[in-house]
């Protein structure tokens, strides 16, 4: 009700009291005067009744209007309608028992009715008028001392730090208390309540680990879920200065969450935004959950930080602070990456804990979240954790999305993210933007691109089948003087080789070799383990490009006493020569560091089945069945490479002579291939087919994949076919031969085909 209709009411309201009040008194004779209902009247009981009930409604209303607008909450209203109610037996009681008289106030029984009556003719009305005076000015008091009290009291909540008493050594920056409340659920899908709850947990989890906030509990919250009660009153009953409150629906396959932070005195809003999100892009609801909810708190808390920033003093003890840790912080990242250090993962533990301080007392500190996902991702190259392992991978992965949220424009974090998406998840769609974007911020910042952004990059544009932009990458780094690392640069050779200009991927590596050997260059790891890195690179790319297995020939022949060469090159090439026991005594030094555990048995299975030892052949592809089911890496080749897995599994079968396994496996990595989430592994699953169905004899199919491939710009070229050991079986074969005389041209000279086929 508005305040010209309670004024309104108000008037008409006094003109019938008026006209109560000063209504004759009626002749009363003696016989009505000794009943109880004339004692009534006499002592003016119904008039007290009848004036007490509409003041009292008048009260009300007046309450009702004005309460809100000087900040008396809820509680102060309902209290003034209960002592009204509760008041009105007290004044007809009072009405009852005294009167007032010329002598003053009297018990009624003390007083005489005969000179009480013939009182003067203005006694009764003063009396009465007295009565409303003191009802009118009881509720005026009452009104106006809460209505001052609650005003003055109201004040902003202003954060503790910024009055110097308020600050302190250990929490130097206190914004206030803060209650998020259950989000608003619009929607009714099935589990989205769940996804709710769960939003609303982990938000609290969050914010209660930033140390500028104190944050209610759940119990606290949960009550006000309804929404019974206005944002003052919630404020008041939860004592927090802010609120924060949300909904959440379904829109299509994504849900959108509305947040909206509130000061909790005036009701005033200080920050709301929604937020688009598909729940497809995380790996699990626990995950979405956790990357979600602390993207919404790290924007509640960037809202609060900006209306309530620190004062000076308690900026000077909390960058002091900071600056203390900060240096901690740099001697230990220092002396983490010393490769030689024994406890690097104690090490990389205490740079952890030095990290959560520091966002403990700045909770959007970007610099510490970057060297955080520098450090989460060094243990996986330090061996400290497994790439494959599902738990450390959603660990990254939280630390990634994290960083994310408190700085969208870091270097780190974007290349992070983009090495993450296309080695951790195999979604090179996802990884290019992250690593763009990380060179073109590199770019602004040092001015110089760090040579393992551009390798990301490339090897995503690789498995995107983009390599002309690749090879545009390449040719632009190379303007800008990049120094390419021996540990990438096969990546820059193949930007090259998938163009087809294989002559400029060998001038290359030529001038690689020649900066090594004349000591121009920054090095990595020894010289001479480089140099011969380089030149099997070199081998592999002409033996690729002319289809000639001579210049494998020559390269280990020339290294033959090479003390840099590993075993598992040497091993490599003692199978592929057909020298069985000695590849085997290569293997018998190599471990999972070198070659994952499947592919050690992959290999041994393969050695023994072509010496024609079949029993150990079949033992050690009954291994590489359990690697590739039970082992991690085999589980998550699974999920992120179905296809490659389902063809693996095809050729494994098809070794062991189950062509019905291998038959059902191969229909199953067809219907599993996608080039447009992965171009590399489409072409990689088809190649593994094709070797698959040569050996179960099905060579039609094996040819028609082979002319697929080499009819596409899939990296895998006429030459790539002609030294796969795979494949030989099918070099006599009529329509293979013609599938290769068709894709001649892609070789460096197509007359060595009459090496392999003899004349068409």
């Amino acid at each position: 009700m508005d305040s010209s209709k309670v004024g309104h009411l108000a008037a008409l309201l006094l003109i019938s009291i008026k006209q109560l009040v000063e209504s004759p008194e009626t002749e009363q004779t003696p016989e009505k005067q000794t009943t109880f209902l004339g004692e009534l009247k006499r002592r003016k009981v119904f008039r007290v009744a009848a004036t007490y009930a509409v003041v009292s409604w008048l009260i009300i209303q007046v309450a009702s209007a004005t309460f809100s607008d000087f900040g008396i909450p809820t509680w102060a209203f309902r209290f003034v309608v209960l002592m009204v109610l509760l008041g009105f037996p007290v004044a007809v009681i009072l009405a009852w028992a005294f009167e007032l008289t010329p002598g003053g106030v009297k018990k009624s029984a003390d007083v005489d009715r005969d000179k009480s009556d013939e009182a003067e003719p203005g006694l009764n009305r003063r009396r009465n008028w007295y009565a409303i005076g003191m009802a009118a000015a009881l509720p005026t008091l009452i009104f106006g001392t809460l209505s001052i009290f609650f005003y003055l009291s109201k004040s902003d909540p202003a954060p503790e730090a910024t009055t110097s008493a308020a600050v302190s050594t250990e929490r130097p920056y206190v914004i206030g208390t803060l209650a998020v409340l259950p989000f608003t659920i619009i929607s009714d899908e099935p589990g989205i309540k769940v996804t709710a709850e769960g939003l609303h947990d982990e938000m609290l989890t969050v914010l209660s680990g930033m140390d500028p906030l104190d944050v209610v509990s759940r119990t606290s919250t949960l009550r006000f879920g309804d929404f019974t009660a206005s944002i003052p009153e919630i404020g008041q009953s939860l004592n927090a200065n802010f609120i924060v409150e949300g909904s959440i629906q379904s829109i299509g396959q994504k849900l959108r969450l509305t947040l909206q932070l509130i000061e909790a005195a005036t009701d005033n809003h200080i920050w709301a935004k929604s937020f688009d999100r598909d729940p497809a892009d995380a790996e699990d609801l626990i995950q979405f959950n956790k990357e979600i909810a602390f993207e919404l708190s790290i924007r509640v808390y960037q809202a609060l930080e900006a209306a309530y920033p620190p004062s000076d003093k308690a900026r000077e003890i909390r960058d002091a602070r900071l600056a203390e840790l900060d240096e901690q912080l740099q001697a230990r990242y220092v002396e983490f990456w010393d490769f030689t250090a024994p406890d690097s993962q104690e090490r990389s533990l205490a740079i952890k804990g030095i990290i959560a301080e520091i966002v403990r007392l700045d909770p959007d500190n970007p610099e510490a979240y970057d060297k955080l996902t520098g450090i989460s991702y060094s243990d996986q190259i330090f061996g400290l954790r497994n790439r494959f392992d599902p738990d450390w991978r959603k660990e990254f992965y939280l630390i990634l999305k994290h960083a994310y949220a408190v700085n969208p424009d870091g270097f780190d974090v974007n290349k992070h993210l983009g090495i993450y998406y296309i080695h951790y998840e195999n979604r090179p769609n996802q990884a290019i933007p992250y690593s763009k974007k990380a060179i073109q911020l590199e770019k602004e910042s040092r001015g110089v691109v760090d040579v393992y952004t551009y390798y990301a990059l490339l090897e995503s544009l690789y498995a995107t089948g983009q390599h002309a932009a690749a090879l545009e990458i390449v040719e632009q780094a190379k303007e800008e003087g990049l120094t390419v690392f021996s540990g990438v640069t096969w990546f820059w050779a193949q930007a090259y080789t998938l163009n087809g200009r294989y002559q400029e991927a060998v001038d290359f590596l030529d001038a690689k070799i020649a900066e090594v050997r004349s000591g121009n260059t920054a090095l990595q790891d020894d010289p001479e383990t480089i140099l011969l890195n380089y030149g099997f690179m070199k081998a592999q790319i002409q033996a690729l490009w002319s289809g000639n297995r001579s210049y494998f020939d020559s390269f280990f022949q020339d290294n033959e006493d090479n003390k840099a060469m590993t075993d598992l090159p040497r091993a490599y090439y003692a199978f592929y020569s057909g020298n069985y026991a000695e590849a085997l005594g290569y293997m018998s030094g190599l471990d999972q560091e070198q070659l994952s555990l499947w592919r050690l048995s992959e290999m041994r299975a393969w050695i023994y089945l072509k010496s024609g030892n079949e029993a150990l052949a079949q033992s050690y592809f009954r291994g590489f069945f359990k690697e590739m089911e039970e082992s991690l890496e085999g589980r998550w080749t699974a999920r992120y490479r179905p296809d490659v897995h389902a063809a693996q599994r095809s050729y494994a079968h098809a070794c062991l002579g189950e062509k019905q396994a291998a038959l059902e496996w191969a229909d199953k990595a067809l219907e599993r291939t996608d080039p447009s989430r992965n171009f590399s592994d489409y072409f990689e699953s088809m190649l593994k087919l094709a070797i698959s169905f040569t050996v179960i004899g099905e060579s039609d199919r094996a040819c028609q994949l082979v002319d697929q491939i080499l009819s596409s710009p899939s990296g895998i070229t006429t030459g790539n076919l002609l030294v796969d050991f795979g494949l030989q079986p099918l070099r006599d074969n009529p329509a293979f031969q013609e599938v290769i005389r068709k894709h001649g041209d892609q070789l460096k000279d197509p007359a060595i085909l009459e090496k392999f086929f003899g004349e068409p």
